[in-house]
């Protein structure tokens, strides 16, 4: 199904906004530059969204929409706690391998969490980024009833793994894509699995391996 004229219109707006924030932030993005970057009439981004923090909002509204979505997905398979952790990192990073530009967004300071005088920032855009971590601790939680994981805060396991491919996927942009960014977390699977396993359960993968 082809998609409608103003709905290829607002993704150009869209994802020339996502490469203007991703150099300048949001202070210094200016629409006339977005405006430029997607062919369109200054004018014409008005028609879409109210304002500049409007726009902005809605790019991060529509971005941790994917992750969401990539969270709920995995969710859902019927695999253990343990295979799902694994998918979910996997897929995220596939994710921003394909997307850097939302990371260089999505951090507290470009983001404007701390600032005071973005208010509607902090409304809109937190709820959704706790939403996917709270979907990310309904894993942990199962894994914990598996006997798979240590008896640990589900959501302060969601965030230690969401900090570890944060600073994995900082360290890549910072080489510059030299390296698969996919393949580099491997070492985020193993350091942050080997660190929430039970006993029983390292005993068990170790006992896999050998056989």
């Amino acid at each position: 199904m082809r998609k409608s004229n103003k709905i290829l219109k607002r993704e150009a707006i869209l994802n020339a906004a996502k490469v203007a924030f991703a150099e300048k932030g949001f202070d210094a993005a200016l629409l006339q530059e977005i405006a430029d970057r997607a062919k369109l009439a200054k004018g014409t981004l008005y028609l879409y969204f109210n304002s500049k923090e409007d726009l902005f909002l809605s790019l991060i509204e529509d971005e941790l929409d994917k992750f969401i979505d990539i969270t709920e997905t995995v969710c859902k398979e019927s695999c253990h706690s343990i295979e799902k952790i694994k998918m979910l990192i996997k897929n995220i990073v596939r994710h921003f391998e394909v997307n850097k530009e939302f990371f260089c967004i999505f951090t507290p300071e470009r983001a404007g969490f701390t600032k005071t005088h973005h208010p509607e920032i902090r409304e809109r855009v937190i709820p959704k980024y706790r939403k996917g971590i709270n979907l990310t601790a309904k894993i942990m939680k199962e894994g914990i009833k598996e006997g798979k994981i240590k008896s640990l805060d589900p959501i302060l396991l969601a965030y230690a793994l969401s900090g570890l491919i944060n600073t994995l996927i900082a360290k890549w942009l910072l080489d510059e894509g030299k390296v698969s960014l996919e393949k580099s977390s491997m070492v985020v699977t193993t350091i942050f699995l080997d660190g929430i396993k039970t006993d029983n359960e390292k005993k068990t993968t170790t006992e896999t391996r050998r056989t």
